[in-house]
């Protein structure tokens, strides 16, 4: 990646095509999509506390896993979706949203 900026091409490495030819525009890209996440994140903050907005953020790791499995044919085992299930279960206990208690926004 950072050869690319350089201009350098190493010998007997055939030329990237599509988005990897050009890793500035993929760059820029990812910095306004990670803009935009950060923006979310922090406009819902403002209306629910921020253990529950952290808590629902954290759901972007199933996100990551489905798409890891439909274009890069991740295999579906069983330790996987296990590993999934608990990074998306423990922010919301951890958060105490999965409690009898109501929460108010301030």
């Amino acid at each position: 990646f950072a050869p690319h900026f350089a201009g350098y091409q190493p010998p007997g490495i055939a030329t990237a095509r599509g988005l990897a030819s050009c890793p500035r525009l993929v760059a820029l890209i990812m910095t306004f999509v990670i803009m935009a996440y950060n923006y979310a994140w922090i406009m819902s903050s403002r209306f629910v506390p921020a253990g529950i907005t952290n808590a629902i953020f954290q759901t972007s790791v199933v996100y990551v896993f489905l798409s890891s499995v439909a274009l890069f044919g991740q295999p579906l085992t069983v330790q996987s979706v296990g590993g999934v299930g608990f990074a998306v279960v423990g922010p919301f206990l951890a958060c105490g949203f999965l409690t009898t208690e109501t929460f108010t926004a301030t």
